[in-house]
């Protein structure tokens, strides 16, 4: 009923036309006393005309209809196909989860272990890589989590001292080994920020100048008046066809393939979490000379 009813609606204004213009000719042929022979012949090639139309009105509106059915089809296909890839999405990622906070233990295991034995050098190399290992679980998890759209955000102010000082500590196995020379004092800043995410942008900075930083030096200073924090090594620096990729996903550049070390995701990362939190990285570097990476926090 619906649908004849449609049809009707359709077809109505050309039918409304239609009887006017028969009626408009029957009254002027009456008026003009002219032989109605010439109107019936005219009536019958109009209502010929119009026939056709509905004929044809009717192939339209019934191709129309059935195509709507498949839009409603493939729309509710869709919707059920996009339900269930969100489910696997869901249930992968709640596994991994899972899967990345029990493998922690381990690890925390491992690295008290060493902590046991400081004297001996292969405990020394096992912690060394222990931590690398955590870095690359803390990664993927941050990743998942940052993925999730629903995503909570903290932003609070926060002391920078507070979040460097333990990264310095966790590390410092790495900077001694590695022959460099720290230069950081308390910056003693609060910024604007959400602590729990900033400290994932500030570990895959400090980590990343260590990584391609031997027997350099490694800064951590903060600028007042622009409200940024900078993380400046003298390490092997990045080539220049490089630097417009490497906050790409997946991107490791010649350095990352060069040193095997690289997932080409903590960058990619740091620009998530910062664009989410409203906030610009600026990265600069030269290939033999160094990097420097400054996050701008937003003003109070």
């Amino acid at each position: 009923m619906d649908k004849l009813k449609k049809y009707f609606v359709k077809v109505l204004p050309v039918t409304v036309a239609t009887i006017l213009i028969l009626s408009i000719f029957l009254i002027v042929f009456l008026l003009l006393n002219i032989d109605l022979q010439g109107y019936f012949l005219a009536f019958d090639i109009i209502v010929f005309f119009y026939f056709i139309y509905l004929i044809f009105m009717v192939f339209l509106h019934n191709r129309e209809e059935n195509l709507k059915q498949q839009i409603k089809y493939l729309e509710k296909k869709n919707l059920s196909l996009r339900n269930e890839f969100l489910a696997k999405e869901k249930e992968l990622q709640e596994y991994f989860l899972i899967w990345i906070h029990q493998i922690k233990t381990p690890i925390t295991a491992g690295k008290l272990i060493c902590d046991s034995d400081v004297e001996n050098e292969n405990a020394k190399n096992v912690k060394k890589e222990l931590i690398y290992i955590e870095d690359y679980t803390n990664m993927a998890l941050s990743y998942l989590k940052m993925m999730n759209h629903n995503t909570d955000m903290d932003i609070s102010f926060v002391n920078l001292d507070d979040i460097i000082s333990p990264l310095i500590k966790k590390y410092a196995i790495l900077f001694i080994s590695n022959n460099i020379k720290l230069e950081y004092k308390k910056l003693n800043t609060r910024v604007i920020t959400d602590s729990k995410w900033c400290m994932v942008v500030i570990e895959q900075l400090i980590s990343n100048a260590i990584k391609y930083s031997k027997n350099g030096v490694v800064s951590i200073t903060f600028n007042k008046d622009e409200n940024y924090l900078e993380i400046k090594d003298n390490g092997i620096g990045i080539k220049e066809s490089d630097l417009p990729k490497i906050f790409d996903k997946g991107y490791s550049g010649f350095n990352g393939r060069q040193n095997q070390k690289s997932t080409g995701i903590g960058l990619f990362l740091v620009k998530q979490i910062l664009e989410k939190l409203g906030q610009k990285i600026l990265l600069e570097s030269k290939i033999g000379e160094g990097t420097t990476v400054k996050v701008y926090f937003n003003m109070d």
